[in-house]
C-alpha cells in the first residue's frame, strides 16, 4: 500500500515576499508597531495646544496679581493720614461727636415734675443704672434687680424696651415707681456728671448721677 505523507499542523510563517525585478520587499502582516502619520500629527497639536494654553493662563493669572496690587495701592491711599488730618480739623472747629451712653453707671438722685413737685428715692444708692456696651441696660433697686435693652437715636432720642426683673415682695419699696419712670423716659441729657432722662410728655425728668 502506498504510504501517506504525513502533514506538519505548524503555520506557515505570515511573512510573504513579493519579489520585483530590482529589490526584495518584506512586508510583515503581523501590523506595524509605529502610529501612522496622521494620528502623530494630531497627538502633537494636542500637546501643543496644551501648552499654548497654559502659557495662556499664567500670563491671564500675572495680570490679575497686578491689578488686585494696583486696587490694594489704591485703597491705601484712600486711608491715607490725609482724612485723618480732615477729622481732626473738623473736630478742631467744634464739630465734636456727642458723649456715648455705652459703657456708663448712673445713681438715681430726683425726679422732678412739671408742677415742680420732687420724688426723691429712699435710698438713693440701692437704685443703679448702667448702659453696657452691647445695647442693653441693667440697674439695681431697693428691692429686686431689672434689665432689658435700650436704643439710642438721633436729637437724644432713647427708649428702654424689653424689661424684665426679679420678683421678690419688698414692703415700702420704690420699685414700681422706678420701673414706671423709666418706662416713659424719651430722650436724654448727658453731661460729664449728671444724666437727665426725660419723659416723652416733658412733664417729669429723671436725674442721675455719674458713679
Amino acid at each position: 500500500m502506498p504510504k501517506k505523507l504525513k502533514t506538519s499542523n505548524k503555520k506557515i510563517s505570515s511573512t510573504k515576499v513579493k519579489k520585483s525585478p530590482s529589490k526584495v520587499t518584506v512586508v510583515n502582516s503581523s501590523g506595524n508597531n509605529h502610529l501612522p502619520f496622521p494620528l502623530m500629527f494630531l497627538f502633537v497639536l494636542i500637546i501643543i495646544s496644551v501648552v499654548i494654553s497654559l502659557i495662556y493662563f499664567q500670563k491671564q493669572q500675572y495680570k490679575y496679581m497686578k491689578s488686585y496690587k494696583n486696587m490694594s495701592k489704591e485703597e491705601m491711599k484712600d486711608k491715607s493720614p490725609k482724612n485723618t488730618e480732615k477729622k481732626d480739623t473738623s473736630k478742631e472747629q467744634g464739630m465734636k461727636d456727642k458723649p456715648s451712653l455705652a459703657g456708663t453707671s448712673w445713681t438715681w438722685v430726683k425726679t422732678t415734675t412739671a408742677s415742680t413737685n420732687t420724688i426723691t428715692p429712699l435710698k438713693s444708692s440701692s437704685f443703679v443704672l448702667k448702659f453696657n456696651t452691647d445695647g442693653s441696660f441693667s440697674s439695681t433697686t431697693d428691692c429686686n434687680g431689672l434689665g432689658g435693652n435700650y436704643l439710642v437715636g438721633s436729637k437724644s432720642r432713647i427708649g428702654l424696651f424689653d424689661m424684665v426683673s426679679t420678683e421678690m415682695y419688698c414692703e415700702n419699696s420704690q420699685e414700681a415707681l422706678y420701673v414706671t419712670q423709666l418706662s416713659n423716659i424719651s430722650s436724654y441729657v448727658m453731661s460729664d456728671k449728671e444724666l437727665q432722662l426725660v419723659f416723652s410728655d416733658n412733664s417729669s425728668t429723671m436725674v442721675f448721677k455719674k458713679n
